[in-house]
């Protein structure tokens, strides 16, 4: 845990339900980091498998809020880029800690409304599970504290219902699927996988790769920044005896952001970079 926490904000208007650092700035993700980087966590990468190292991957919040009941068509190839993320850290000799802040609710057609009366509500103060409510304020809906500020009241809709109508997806209020976080340990063997991508060199729409233990693994290129995107080279590549390969990309895809992917026998990734095709 860090050494320093940040604290709530005051006094308790809507603008201010943010949670601020120790030096009064936002603890948003860009301050959080500086926070994990002062008390000893990298949050890039981390050459050494000893170093605290804090990743992260998954869009799931993300995709959910844009696709509503779509979400479930792209669970599969979500959850398999999150364990090639996870495989790959614990091939290099790495425990892995998988946490998250929340799960969600879904329904296609619509999770049910709960009606709230707006002049309950603080300005900008009401979200699809929860609504800031005004001091003094009544209502039947259940009222909590804030985590950060116990002087705040939150309204929390009841069961599966959303103060907004027409959501498929959402999270937050008084759920297990918000509450409860699960939290997932996955260990190795601790023997260090010597697999790793040391050359990715693009020569115009032509990448040539070097794998340093890569002898007779295969070698992809997919879509996007993720692991499980469609090939752009029509099938997965064998590198040679000295780890070594090349293929052509069609220039169609000049610019696109894709993943560089290696694959052991079963088709695991075993080590990945994100490129840019044709080059930086």
């Amino acid at each position: 845990s860090l050494s320093a926490l940040p604290r709530c904000a005051h006094p308790a208007t809507t603008i201010d339900v943010l949670p601020i650092t120790p030096d009064d700035k936002p603890a948003n993700k860009p301050n959080l980091f500086k926070l994990l980087n002062a008390n000893g966590w990298e949050t890039d990468t981390a050459l050494l498998p000893d170093q605290r190292l804090w990743t992260e991957t998954g869009r799931f919040d993300e995709e959910g809020h844009a696709l509503g009941a779509r979400l479930a068509e792209r669970l599969g190839q979500s959850v398999r880029d999150v364990a090639d993320a996870v495989s790959s850290l614990v091939r290099s000799g790495r425990d892995v800690r998988i946490v998250t802040d929340h799960g969600w609710l879904l329904m296609p057609g619509n999770l049910p409304h709960a009606a709230l009366d707006p002049g309950l509500v603080e300005p900008s103060g009401k979200r699809t599970r929860c609504a800031l409510v005004k001091p003094k304020a009544t209502t039947s809906y259940m009222q909590v504290p804030w985590t950060w500020n116990s002087d705040i009241s939150i309204a929390a809709a009841t069961g599966a219902r959303v103060f907004y109508a027409g959501c498929e997806y959402a999270h937050g209020g008084i759920s297990p699927q918000e509450c409860v976080l699960p939290v997932i340990l996955v260990t190795g063997n601790k023997v260090r996988s010597e697999v790793s991508i040391s050359k990715a060199q693009w020569e115009g729409f032509r990448l040539r790769l070097e794998v340093a233990g890569g002898a007779d693994l295969e070698a992809d290129l997919r879509l996007g920044s993720e692991t499980s995107g469609p090939s752009l080279i029509k099938g997965a590549r064998v590198l040679d005896d000295n780890g070594r390969t090349s293929f052509l990309v069609s220039d169609e895809h000049e610019g696109e952001t894709a993943c560089l992917v290696i694959l052991d026998d079963n088709g695991h990734v075993v080590s990945q970079r994100v490129t840019t095709v044709g080059g930086e």
